[in-house]
């Protein structure tokens, strides 16, 4: 975190402005499949999102909670490869808002997903985990 930090804000992917419990930066149990997890929340989707990002105290995989369906998804080995999807899928976002033409956004699109696969390849692995769902919908704007 030292090096990227935590950005306050990106659109539509991530928010350190919560409503609702728990806030960013508590501390709270969850459980999965393994059992308990002490877990560090770090933000979520948008503010108002059942959905909590949260970094594993014990292991540091960051984590997606719903709240509301008390499910644990794993989506990053660690908070440091966690912040670069944040990062440059933060600035795809940007340089996407800046193109007029949509034909110029499709090579950048697949300059992050190839860099984002060098970051955390088991992130992207199964279609059906978080940020493919993202990926798939940022592609789609």
């Amino acid at each position: 975190m030292f090096h990227t930090g935590l950005p306050g804000h990106v659109p539509g992917i991530f928010t350190l402005r919560l409503e609702g419990r728990p806030k960013a930066f508590n501390v709270l149990t969850a459980s999965d499949a393994e059992g308990d997890l002490d877990v560090l929340c770090v933000g979520a989707p948008s503010a108002k999102s059942s959905l909590r990002y949260c970094v594993d105290i014990d292991h540091g995989h960051v984590v997606l909670i719903d709240l509301e369906e008390e499910s644990v998804e794993l989506i990053n080995n660690s908070i440091s490869t966690f912040l670069e999807f944040l990062l440059h899928i933060g600035l795809f976002l940007k340089s996407a808002d800046d193109q007029a033409n949509d034909q110029q956004k499709n090579p950048y699109f697949d300059l992050l997903v190839a860099r984002l696969s060098q970051v955390d390849a088991f992130a992207l692995e199964n279609a059906q985990n978080w940020w493919p769902t993202i990926m798939d919908r940022i592609h789609c704007r």
